[in-house]
């Protein structure tokens, strides 16, 4: 009589479970609920930023109120963000990002501000509320901006922006 060996025939089945039948898991995401491509706030994309009133959303009529923006969001949650003001007066500016519903998400950075001649006057951190279009390819976002001095003392009041942003491709 043979001896058949558990292991030698669990294996295979055992491999096909693991191999194939698991999903594909991306950060913050959890495909169990249906969330698709179009859900993901994961890629590069261009921005347009108002400062605005914090207390009427209203646009701010100064110089420099309205600017273009690039942020990466990478599929790791991390989020690297630039833009057209001068890079000689803020550092490189690095934070998160994380989905809070369906088309929902939230993110903040921070970056190091300097004056005209290289001195560290303090740090911004920026934080907004997204909400991603259903075809995945543009958001509109809202938020405020915290200033802190050297000493990392948070100044008041914080400042407020809204923005608009389309996939780059």
């Amino acid at each position: 009589m043979k001896r058949h060996n558990l292991w030698s025939k669990a294996a295979p089945a055992i491999l096909a479970v693991l191999c194939l039948g698991q999903p594909a898991v991306f950060a913050n995401d959890t495909t169990r609920e249906g969330w698709t491509t179009q859900d993901r706030i994961e890629g590069v994309w261009l921005a347009k930023v108002t400062i605005t009133n914090c207390a009427t959303g209203e646009a701010l009529p100064f110089p420099g109120a309205k600017f273009d923006a690039m942020g990466m969001f990478a599929s790791n949650g991390t989020l690297h963000n630039t833009d057209q003001n001068n890079p000689a007066l803020r550092s490189e500016t690095f934070g998160y990002w994380e989905r809070t519903g369906r088309y929902t998400y939230r993110f903040a950075f921070r970056h190091f501000r300097f004056d005209s001649t290289g001195l560290l006057t303090g740090s911004q951190i920026v934080r907004h509320n997204v909400v991603l279009s259903r075809d995945g390819l543009s958001y509109s976002s809202s938020g405020h901006v915290e200033f802190y001095d050297v000493s990392g003392i948070r100044m008041l009041p914080d400042g407020c922006a809204k923005a608009t942003a389309t996939r780059f491709k």
